[in-house]
């Protein structure tokens, strides 16, 4: 009975016997677009048309940079984690891809990789770039906690001291 349970678990911790189905590949894409720009209009159009009819699971954002000037900063994130020089748009983020332009084929390709293999979404590889590369502003926000956490820590110390030597 032992050996029986030693085997049954053994299969289990090295994977012989699936416990749960995988879950299929999410494809993020994020997508810079600019209300009335003709390329923009048609590359959504193509990302929703493989949406509906190929790839169910897969999330796209738009972030109109017209529409709510806001996201230019988000487009000047993306540009500076991806190393891109782009600066028209659209600009579409696949993954590892930045696809400038109305490149549909090279938007199906990248598609096509990240159904086949994980990819990160566009917005992780962003946020994991933004908490490693901090802005000036981040960065004096960081310093001023710092500091402000070095006073508490001597005004603890010293109302210590001060506590101990009336004793």
């Amino acid at each position: 009975m032992k050996k029986l349970f030693f085997l049954i678990m053994l299969c289990l911790l090295s994977g012989f016997l699936p416990i749960a189905k995988a879950e299929s590949n999410k494809i993020s894409i994020d997508v810079f677009t600019q209300t009335g720009c003709q390329y923009c209009a048609k590359t959504m159009e193509h990302l929703a048309t493989l949406k509906k009819e190929k790839y169910p699971e897969m999330i796209i954002t738009e972030y109109d940079i017209r529409r709510d000037p806001t996201y230019y900063q988000t487009f000047v994130d993306y540009k500076h984690a991806y190393g891109s020089t782009a600066d028209g748009t659209p600009v579409t983020f696949i993954g590892k891809k930045v696809i400038q332009g109305e490149l549909l084929e090279e938007i199906d390709a990248a598609i096509e990789t990240c159904s086949q293999q994980f990819c990160d979404s566009p917005a992780d590889i962003v946020a994991a770039y933004v908490k490693d590369h901090p802005t000036a502003e981040q960065q004096k926000a960081n310093d001023k906690t710092i500091i402000g956490w070095v006073i508490i820590g001597v005004v603890v110390v010293g109302g210590g001291i001060l506590l101990l030597s009336r004793n």
